[in-house]
């Protein structure tokens, strides 16, 4: 187990007072997973974040050559909220990309950071896209093993700490949820599917899938991982 586990990681987003104390705690727990090269970007239809430990220079001259417009991030990461690979060490996984995202790719590669994955919490949309890019000076190949082992855990760290850059330090609000809505999801951060939440709860699979349901209906998400990570970033349950 990481000395600084999701636990926490999570306890301690509840008590950050900025958005800049959540993104020193963001890049120490990635750390740990040696992914020292992290990039968050939010275009939430009204504004557009860009977060980032690459350096200044390539901050500079992203936004100098526009390359919001046309970061294949969002074309490629914000379909869906699965893990994608990125980086240039990965180009050749999304031949669709245009000449000028692959330029955009190669030139992000010369920082020294040349293979990630993504972890999205908004996909595409008219409203914009959001997501993470998790990256490792280390390369392709550690990249993949850290993806693998290590997966479900960092989407749901990465999830909870953009919840809390969106609002650090908001006000605490009752929970939404009804008791067996929260308890569902107790489970499943334990590590249980539908099946075994079930037997623990003495209740039917289809029943489960119903809390589950109205759980992601009153939180605002598709996913349950994201009802989850919602509910934990908002104190409705506790890990």
């Amino acid at each position: 187990m990481k000395a600084y586990s999701v636990t926490d990681f999570t306890g301690a987003l509840a008590a950050a007072d900025s958005a800049d104390a959540v993104w020193r705690l963001s890049t120490a727990f990635f750390d740990q997973y040696e992914l020292d090269g992290l990039v968050y970007l939010d275009a939430n239809g009204h504004d557009f974040t860009l977060r980032s430990t690459l350096p200044a220079c390539w901050h500079h001259h992203y936004l100098e050559q526009g390359y919001a417009e046309i970061d294949p991030f969002a074309e490629v990461c914000c379909t869906d909220f699965s893990m994608i690979a990125t980086g240039a060490a990965n180009i050749g996984l999304h031949s669709d990309m245009s000449a000028a995202q692959h330029r955009l790719v190669r030139e992000a590669g010369e920082t020294g950071y040349q293979a990630g994955f993504s972890s999205a919490f908004r996909l595409r949309s008219a409203k914009g896209f959001g997501g993470w890019n998790l990256m490792s000076s280390a390369g392709k190949k550690t990249n993949d093993a850290i993806r693998k082992e290590h997966g479900d855990v960092l989407h749901l760290a990465a999830f909870c700490a953009h919840q809390t850059l969106e609002n650090p330090a908001g006000a605490a609000k009752p929970s939404p949820l009804s008791p067996r809505e929260a308890e569902c999801l107790q489970w499943l951060a334990s590590g249980l599917r539908t099946q075994q939440i079930a037997h623990q709860m003495q209740l039917k699979p289809v029943t489960i899938e119903y809390h589950f349901r109205k759980a992601r209906e009153k939180l605002g998400v598709k996913t349950r991982e994201h009802a989850l990570a919602t509910a934990i970033s908002r104190s409705y349950i506790d890990l």
